[in-house]
């Protein structure tokens, strides 16, 4: 399944740090990356539509190298 790509590219060079805030209420979902907002869209208005909306929470790491920090989850009342 194929998600939404981002508006911007707002990445940092090689040995910086990304910052996201990623908003998931009911079907809408918006990212912040970086102080931008790349990402205001519906579950139900790209290919993944068909995600529950309940479940697992994963991180992605392309078969690279990668590092997190400071990770919260919230959940939204």
């Amino acid at each position: 399944m194929k998600g939404i790509g981002p508006s911007k590219n707002m990445v940092k060079p090689a040995g910086e740090w990304n910052r996201y805030s990623i908003t998931v209420k009911g079907r809408s979902v918006k990212v912040i990356f970086n102080g931008e907002q790349i990402i205001d869209t519906s579950l139900d208005d790209i290919t993944m539509k068909d995600r529950p909306n309940a479940g697992n929470i994963a991180f992605q790491d392309e078969a690279l190298p990668v590092w997190y920090r400071n990770v919260r989850i919230k959940e939204l009342k």
